[in-house]
């Protein structure tokens, strides 16, 4: 009897976010494998729960070779898995992950839903243009296809999807976002400001990744000091670049906390009023909403992946990732509404929890299922 799902999850041991999700399908007693393929010399660290189907079929250089290297994939799984069990997959991934389960379709009748991610956009299509059509074949052939935000689905829809598709897309379209660890949740805050001159801006991740666009955000600071603004810029992560480690060091306003954990993250944020962060090229980006829980007000960049969850000024504002005076009117705007900002902030991450989230991937699977 069909009774289980298979989730094809090649990115698996990389993340703790698809661990949150399963846990929480366990807690709901959903009957799901999990599938994780990765290269013959990868070493797994991590315990192997018992429903975790491992594949290790493939050399490190067959990752150049896409077709080659899901192809040794799907013919080592079909030595591994009883697709008998199985009364749909779900792709984690566009292209690698859909890849297999469109396989599996093709082959065993087994229908699938897909998830596109940040990697499938801006590396698989962007770079590798050889695996547009097959991702176009995975999408039309998906009973589901799950965005992280609205600007994902957008983006997919117009630029990867041919025209005599798009409303089949969009009509089977679902946006889902990812949760967020519920230590955070459990310690949500709201903040108060009287003195909207002040403001301790702050931001989370590499400091030196260019992506990130930390140069820019240190920019708005000057012009905001320049205008008579008090400010402070808080910068928690990596940091091993020489030049960078100058640029901190020579403006007294910034202050430097090294890699920490969440707890350390935690109270970093809820010693500061603004999350900042104008990356290039930004995923979803689960900091923007640890930061909201905590009642900051955030900036994201326009058109990237956390664009378009809230409304304009509810919870913060996009900018231009490279436009200091944006960023600066956008400071100054959340200023004003600042309290009000920090409640609808605080509000607003509640949604973003894993088992709330999990519950309507069940309800997708029970539709499925029960078709």
């Amino acid at each position: 009897m069909r009774n289980s799902v298979l989730e094809v999850c090649s990115y698996y041991m990389g993340s703790t976010l698809y661990q949150n999700l399963f846990d929480q399908f366990d807690n709901e007693k959903i009957e799901h494998d999990i599938l994780y393929f990765c290269s013959s010399k990868t070493v797994i660290e991590r315990e192997i729960p018992n429903n975790l189907i491992v594949s290790q079929s493939f050399k490190p250089l067959d990752r150049v070779a896409f077709h080659v290297k899901h192809k040794k994939v799907y013919k080592d799984i079909q030595n591994k898995v009883d697709f008998n069990k199985y009364y749909m997959t779900h792709a984690h991934s566009l292209v690698s992950n859909g890849y297999i389960s469109m396989r599996i379709k093709e082959d065993y009748g087994i229908p699938y839903i897909v998830a596109v991610r940040n990697t499938d956009l801006f590396t698989f299509l962007r770079l590798y243009p050889f695996v547009r059509n097959t991702a176009k074949r995975i999408l039309n052939e998906a009973e589901k296809v799950i965005f992280l935000s609205p600007t994902y689905r957008d983006l997919t829809v117009n630029k990867h999807v041919n025209k005599v598709d798009r409303d089949k897309i969009l009509e089977k379209s679902i946006i889902l976002p990812n949760g967020i660890d519920q230590y955070y949740l459990d310690n949500g805050q709201i903040k108060e400001k009287s003195n909207m001159q002040d403001a301790n801006l702050i931001y989370v991740g590499r400091v030196d990744d260019l992506n990130k666009n930390v140069i820019t955000t240190i920019k708005a600071c000057k012009e905001l000091i320049k205008q008579g603004y008090n400010i402070k810029l808080t910068l928690v992560g990596r940091l091993k670049n020489s030049i960078f480690k100058k640029i901190v060091k020579n403006n007294t306003f910034i202050k430097h906390i090294a890699e920490t954990d969440k707890y350390g993250v935690r109270k970093a944020l809820s010693e500061n009023d603004i999350f900042i962060m104008p990356s290039k090229k930004e995923t979803f980006g689960l900091v923007y909403v640890e930061a909201m829980s905590q009642g900051l007000p955030v900036i994201y960049s326009k058109g990237q992946g956390f664009d378009g969850q809230f409304p304009e000024g509810y919870v913060g504002y996009h900018v231009k990732y490279n436009d200091v005076d944006e960023i600066v009117k956008k400071v100054k705007e959340i200023l004003k509404n600042y309290n009000n900002m920090s409640i609808n902030a605080a509000k607003s991450a509640k949604k973003f929890n894993w088992k709330d989230i999990s519950k309507e991937y069940i309800e997708i699977y029970n539709n499925i299922r029960n078709k």
